[in-house]
């Protein structure tokens, strides 16, 4: 498992050069290295973490998880099926006179790249799990994260403040996808941050506080960066996403420390429904236009509209959007890339089903990851920072595309993979093993031995 570990922390170190150079490129290393990760957790994973890596994901979360590839299969199997196929087929099948054998997929080589890209990530997501079930590993990943959220974050403040000309923050899609990093660093930071001032707090030995003092010093540096980089970049959704992500991991603390009952946790989901309320009488929201371009801060979304209101239930096929795009676009808007919300490129090109569906299936895995918090002993902060970047990460998707990008998404499986591996502690039968031990090891000490231990 050292070489996976090795091959993960690689990957996570590579993730700024990454985005400077996001494209078929890109998409091929990571798939190579995801699939050198694969085959090394494979030879190495023991039976023990085997059972319990089937007991963290259930068949039924396999299945869901797989749905998406399937989905993109058949955009690209041909049919003949004619309210299915994309009118480009139909209209191409005229035009040359020849039978008609269209796809639901309007550009089918940038279908299957997306679902190249898609099984990368959800491959390094399950590479995650299985390097992270050890609680040192899932330590030095969580660091790792931390500090290349923040490192990214850093280049995001500089190139804003007109400091820096990096390749990777060109273009507005480029800068979506830092600003997303930038969400799941302030959320890392404030997860490292408790767990450091919770060791700080635990321990007295001089050495162990000293290392404390450092590590709650270096995560508060973390993320006063990563808030520095949102609040320049001044989108007030993407603080709100922050801010509710952050919110859901300082929710399970404030349940654990004071021991809230079931009125004390539906009194904090009324102060975030409140935070929610608030929100939206402070900010502008657009009226009269497709919900997922409600919280856009672009204004030409005339062209996106029509291509939202003309969208088949299967969609145009994955990674489309660029293909699609000309067809609908204005004269006024031949410049503009016209780049949406991640919500409307996926209603687009999947269909507005797969669309909500996915937004069903993140609510789920967050609540489950926030149930788990609650249950778990000190390891609770890698559960609760996980549901809090799904629910921050789920609300800046109605803001801009950064989701779909390569670096954000590949970042958010690693912290999902890791989220899930510390969800849950050791098996039952682990537990009473060690409790026989221990029963076995105070047996053998002497009575005067015991006194002093007790003591």
């Amino acid at each position: 498992m050292i070489a996976a570990f090795i091959i993960l922390t690689s990957l996570i170190a590579l993730l700024p050069a990454l985005m400077m150079m996001d494209g078929i490129l890109a998409n091929g290393v990571v798939s190579a290295i995801v699939a050198i990760a694969i085959v090394a957790v494979v030879l190495t994973l023991h039976t023990s973490d085997l059972n319990r890596f089937s007991r963290l994901l259930r068949p039924t979360a396999f299945i869901v998880l797989f749905i998406p590839c399937l989905w993109m299969l058949l955009q690209v199997l041909p049919n003949s099926i004619r309210s299915l196929a994309n009118p480009v087929w139909l209209s191409a099948s005229t035009a040359l006179d020849k039978p008609f054998v269209g796809a639901i997929s309007l550009d089918i080589s940038a279908t299957l790249l997306s679902l190249a890209r898609y099984c990368a990530i959800l491959g390094a997501a399950l590479v995650t799990v299985a390097v992270t079930l050890n609680k040192q590993r899932a330590e030095s990943i969580l660091s790792l994260l931390t500090g290349i959220a923040a490192l990214i974050a850093t280049g995001l403040i500089g190139y804003d403040l007109g400091y820096l000309r990096l390749p990777g923050y060109e273009h507005l899609g480029d800068r979506a996808d830092a600003m997303n990093i930038a969400v799941i660093g302030f959320i890392l930071s404030c997860a490292t941050t408790i767990r450091a001032y919770e060791h700080l707090d635990s321990t007295r030995h001089r050495k162990s506080r000293m290392m404390a003092i450092v590590a709650t010093t270096a995560s508060t540096t973390t993320l006063l960066i990563c808030l520095s980089a949102i609040l320049i970049s001044t989108d007030p959704v993407l603080f709100l996403a922050a801010q509710f992500g952050a919110g859901t991991l300082l929710g399970v603390l404030a349940i654990r420390r004071w021991r809230l009952g079931p009125f004390g946790q539906a009194g904090i989901a009324a102060l975030a429904a409140v935070a929610v309320f608030g929100f939206f009488a402070v900010v502008p929201v657009k009226k009269d236009v497709d919900p997922t371009l409600a919280l856009s801060t672009q204004s030409q979304i005339s062209s996106i509209e029509r291509m939202l209101s003309e969208a088949k239930w299967g969609g145009s096929g994955a990674g489309s959007f660029e293909a699609l795009l000309p067809i609908y676009r204005d004269t006024d808007e031949a410049d503009s890339l016209g780049i949406p919300t991640a919500a409307a490129t996926m209603a687009i090109e999947m269909g507005q089903p797969f669309l909500w569906t996915c937004v069903v299936v993140v609510l789920i895995g967050a609540s489950t990851l926030f149930r788990r918090a609650l249950q778990r002993g000190r390891d609770y902060v890698y559960s609760s920072a996980g549901a809090g970047c799904m629910i921050a990460l789920l609300i800046s998707s109605f803001a801009n595309n950064g989701i779909l990008r390569l670096t954000a998404s590949l970042m958010i499986s690693i912290v999902c993979g890791l989220a899930f591996a510390q969800s849950k502690s050791a098996s039952n039968k682990d537990l009473d093993l060690f409790e026989e031990l221990y029963s076995i090891q105070t047996e053998r000490t002497t009575p005067r031995q015991r006194v002093l231990d007790e003591s």
